[in-house]
């Protein structure tokens, strides 16, 4: 395995750029880096590069994956890390949408 554990966080400017859902939003960054980047799924990923069983380093779970990330998340909005009141609103913005995708998920993959 290799030494290095860095990694690698493309930020689109928000300025002028367009997403699939409309503008991006420069308040929604600091809340996308923590569950993507460190400590989120970056640092999941390399802690489960570093198992010695390859079934642990390869096989993952999207309820301990996602879940990991939204307890990051949390962490970091309890030690204050999010600066602003629009960061910590849309990180419990990213909060609401998951609960509807769970509602959602289950409600189509059962036909309820």
């Amino acid at each position: 395995m290799a030494a290095d554990r860095s990694g690698m966080f493309y930020v689109t400017s928000p300025n002028g750029a367009r997403s699939s859902e409309g503008l991006y939003c420069m308040h929604e960054v600091a809340a996308t880096a923590i569950h993507e980047a460190y400590p989120g799924h970056h640092l999941q990923m390399l802690t489960a590069q570093a198992q010695e069983s390859p079934v642990r380093r390869v096989l993952w779970t999207p309820v301990t994956v996602e879940g990991w990330a939204l307890y990051c998340e949390e962490l970091m909005a309890e030690e204050g890390y999010f600066a602003s009141l629009e960061q910590r609103l849309f990180q419990r913005l990213h909060l609401l949408w998951r609960a509807i995708r769970i509602v959602l998920d289950v409600g189509l993959h059962t036909g309820a």
